[in-house]
């Protein structure tokens, strides 16, 4: 639906970074699930100051923030950043600071240009706390109903009005870039990028698991080369922060479930609870499990992306071994 021509900034951006072909979001529908699957690394978890990983990198001594151009109060995250150290910016910041109630949006975002330009001043000066520090910023405006920037034709079409919102975000990208690229902490800083969910309407059946839930997935250094972590293996948004602890050698915990895409002896699997079972993909191989029926089926991925049933016994056997011990797994994680 969007090409790289509509955001050529990223597209550009992306020819030099570390990109993954096969990220897939664990959720589908709700910002809130993305998010705590990114600051959690568990897909099914609620975010609170105890499991998020803001606390790694305060420990470690960053300053951590979060910045998002609509309320905070819109997941009931408020009584998480006060208790979590974490310094945060959401609309309610941004009125009081420049009273500019015409840069929100008729969905009652802040216009993302705007709002990228209030982020580097605050990180400009400051306020979100002296390098080294971990800052996150959600965007929110590709999303329905497309109301990007006050030019906006509410008129045009659905495809028409998200084009014109990835092309408005990309600018609004390439400006934040230019504004902090002479900043001593530039060259020194990785950047990730990444979606918070693929299309609702593509996620009913699991022929669609891989052509479907593939989103982009990006760590770019202006310094630094990343291609020799580049591989064709799965990973999902429970991976990121990882990634990132394990690319900083901070301290960290060994998980099964989460994977770091700078492990280069790492078997990465993307696995999930859904519905009334779970979901395993390892490779071109799709495991589901039924939590009626106890039992499991095992599907192989198609060139096209899609999926059709498998029938070699060996593997379907290795699989239904393989997702099993997920399940175990994770039950003893629950449960600790």
């Amino acid at each position: 639906m969007i090409t790289l021509e509509d955001m050529p900034f990223l597209s550009d951006l992306q020819s030099k970074s570390l990109s993954f072909e096969n990220h897939i979001a664990p959720r589908f529908h709700s910002t809130y699930f993305s998010l705590v699957s990114i600051l959690t690394g568990d897909s099914d978890g609620k975010l609170n100051s105890s499991n998020s990983f803001f606390k790694d990198f305060l420990n470690a001594g960053y300053s951590v923030s979060f910045f998002f151009g609509d309320s905070k109060n819109m997941f009931n995250w408020e009584d998480f950043f006060k208790q979590s150290g974490v310094f945060h910016i959401s609309k309610k910041e941004y009125l009081k600071d420049t009273g500019r109630k015409e840069d929100i949006d008729i969905d009652g975002n802040i216009f993302e240009d705007v709002f990228l330009k209030y982020s580097v001043k605050k990180l400009k000066s400051g306020k979100v706390g002296e390098p080294p520090f971990f800052m996150t910023i959600l965007t929110n405006q590709i999303h329905y109903p497309y109301y990007c920037s006050k030019s906006t034709n509410t008129t045009s079409s659905s495809l028409k009005k998200i084009k014109d919102c990835a092309k408005h975000v990309d600018s609004a990208i390439k400006d934040f870039f230019k504004e902090i690229e002479n900043t001593t902490w530039f060259n020194k800083t990785l950047f990730v990028f990444t979606a918070d969910h693929p299309n609702y309407y593509f996620w009913k059946d699991p022929v669609n698991y891989f052509s479907k839930r593939n989103i982009p997935l990006i760590f770019y250094h202006p310094n630094k080369d990343l291609s020799k972590y580049k591989d064709d293996q799965i990973s999902s948004h429970i991976d990121i922060i990882p990634s990132l602890i394990d690319y900083l050698n901070l301290s960290k915990k060994n998980n099964l479930i989460q994977n770091s895409v700078f492990d280069l002896n790492n078997k990465r699997r993307f696995f999930i609870k859904k519905d009334r079972g779970y979901v395993l993909i390892e490779d071109n191989y799709l495991t589901e499990y039924n939590c009626q029926t106890k039992q499991s089926t095992t599907y192989l991925k198609a060139q096209t992306g899609e999926i059709k049933n498998l029938f070699n016994e060996e593997i379907i056997k290795k699989q239904d071994k393989l997702i099993k011990s997920y399940i175990q797994y994770k039950s003893l994680m629950e449960n600790n």
